[in-house]
């Protein structure tokens, strides 16, 4: 199987605070997924390093497969999503842009 990766983009302008995220947001998600799915592989932020860039922050999640994805996305308890969604304010003024990938290829 191939890992899927979820991404979630934050646009420029969106006052985005990656200590709040890297430090509170992540760890809220992470704890919770891993509860549902061990196909969680790992997780990266990117920044961009000019001013030329539409995202302020992009994140990469990585899962072993599609289904431990949508095992997170169909499982995760209510209570659980109204905290990621309410956690919003604390980290961004906008909200992100989020897509679905397949790693095709590697170094």
């Amino acid at each position: 199987m191939a890992p899927v990766i979820l991404n979630v983009a934050y646009p420029s302008g969106s006052d985005f605070n990656v200590e709040y995220y890297t430090s509170k947001h992540i760890p809220l998600a992470v704890e919770g997924w891993k509860a549902i799915t061990s196909g969680l592989k790992d997780w990266k932020l990117y920044t961009p390093l000019g001013d030329n860039s539409p995202y302020a922050a992009v994140l990469e999640v990585t899962f072993e497969s599609m289904e431990a994805l949508v095992s997170v996305q169909t499982k995760a308890p209510a209570e659980l999503q109204t905290k990621l969604k309410e956690d919003l304010v604390n980290y961004s003024t906008k909200p992100p842009s989020m897509w679905v990938s397949e790693l095709k290829a590697s170094l």
